[in-house]
């Protein structure tokens, strides 16, 4: 889940969850299933960036990081990729680095966008 609407309040996209290998026997994920769910094996958010953040625990930087745009209503964009094969990816793994294992593996993608108001702080 990226935040595009970031760039110009700090530089970059700004990565909310990255999660890899997930189970094509899950029917779906649960509220708290980034805190929840061992079998997951997520990356690194942008909570990670110590230009921005300073040094922060792989306990906030390696899940689910929900929105809240400090400056204006944001867009989040969340991608999911059908692959033809796992990847040895540790906790922690960084977003271009899944990227990168990903080409020449990807069967289907699908992408789906959400507005939250940075005012009343609620998924438009």
């Amino acid at each position: 889940m990226q935040d595009y609407d970031a760039i110009p309040v700090c530089g970059f996209s700004w990565i909310h969850w990255t999660v890899a290998n997930i189970p094509v026997t899950l029917d779906g994920l649960k509220e708290n299933s980034s805190r929840e769910m061992n079998q997951l094996i997520q990356g690194k958010n942008s909570l990670a960036s110590k230009q921005i953040c300073g040094e922060m625990p792989d306990a906030t930087t390696c899940f689910y990081g929900g929105p809240r745009p400090p400056d204006k209503d944001h867009e989040y964009e969340i991608t999911c990729y059908a692959l033809d094969t796992e990847f040895d990816l540790k906790p922690g793994f960084r977003l271009n680095e899944l990227l990168s294992k990903m080409r020449g593996h990807i069967l289907e993608s699908k992408t789906i966008y959400g507005k939250y108001s940075a005012e009343v702080k609620t998924i438009i």
